[in-house]
Formats: C-alpha cells, sequence, structure tokens
C-alpha cells in the first residue's frame, strides 16, 4: 500500500472493525471516532510502508488497540469532576468525595466493560438520566439503573473505608 488511495481503500475495508474495537475499548462513541481518525492518520504517516494486505490489517489492529489502551491511560489520570445522587436525593458533592469517586471512576474505567464504562460516563460525566441512557446505547432502563447502583454502592463503599 504505497498512496493515498490505498489508505481509503483500507478505510472503506476496515473502518467499521476499527471502530467497533475502539467503542469496545473506550466506551464512548465520540472518543472511538477520535481514535479511529488518530488510528487512520497514524497509517497515512506511514503509507508506503505497507506492501502485504494481511499484515497491513494486522498492524492497523495493533496500532488501534495501543492507541485505545494508551488513551485510557490518559483518562484515567485526567481529573474528574461530578455529583452523585444516592438515592436519596442528597448528592455527595463534599471535595471528599468528589476525589474519592474521582480515583473509583478512573479505576473502574480499567476494569468493567465497555457498556458499563459508557453509562459510568453517561451518567456521571454528561448527566444523561437513566432513559436517555437507554435511548443512547440501547440496553434497559433498568439494566443502566443496576450499573449506576453497583457504581454508587463501590462509591459508598470506598468512601467509608477512606473515612476509616
Amino acid at each position: 500500500m504505497s498512496d493515498t488511495k490505498g489508505i481509503e481503500q483500507l478505510y472503506r475495508e476496515l473502518g467499521g472493525p476499527v471502530y467497533r474495537r475502539c467503542l469496545r475499548m473506550l466506551g464512548s462513541h465520540d472518543e472511538a471516532e477520535v481514535a479511529v481518525q488518530e488510528v487512520f492518520m497514524r497509517m497515512l504517516k506511514k503509507k508506503g510502508h505497507f506492501q502485504d494486505k494481511e499484515k497491513t490489517g494486522n498492524y492497523l489492529f495493533r496500532v488501534t488497540t495501543n492507541y485505545c489502551l494508551n488513551r485510557l491511560r490518559t483518562l484515567r489520570r485526567a481529573p474528574v469532576y461530578c455529583e452523585v445522587d444516592d438515592g436519596t436525593g442528597a448528592t455527595l458533592a463534599t471535595p471528599e468525595q468528589s476525589v474519592v469517586l474521582a480515583a473509583l471512576l478512573r479505576s473502574w474505567f480499567g476494569r468493567i466493560s465497555g457498556r458499563q464504562r459508557l453509562v459510568i460516563y453517561l451518567h456521571f460525566m454528561e448527566g444523561l438520566t437513566k432513559r436517555e441512557i437507554a435511548e443512547v446505547t440501547g440496553m434497559s432502563r433498568q439494566h443502566a439503573g443496576r450499573i449506576i447502583q453497583r457504581f454508587q454502592r463501590q462509591a459508598r463503599e470506598e468512601n467509608t473505608r477512606e473515612e476509616e
């Protein structure tokens, strides 16, 4: 693959699978779209280095995976500001609680599935309701609620441990 047309063809053939891999890993449509653009820009810079189509595809997915892993590391280190409804109508908004929640959110991003990560991100970072999350993700409102409740329960447990 030695020209821009080759990269365009590669995008037409593998753009969808690359996007799906990014979405699974990053859990956000916006992050996945940015990742796809970055991955293909990197491929464009290396355009003269690929002759074998199979090796090119393997390299593309390796670049995709590495980009997403690096992006997740960056997201884990980024500051997070959130208010959390604990189910009683009260919000966990003290600075100490926000720090604990931010740390928990960053640690969760590394160990939960893309769909769970997406629900948590949409609810706590974007402020979407369970109904809006259900519409965006295609899961039931109840399932989104269970994911949010599990996160809140762990946040309260983590907060209790920090206070002890």
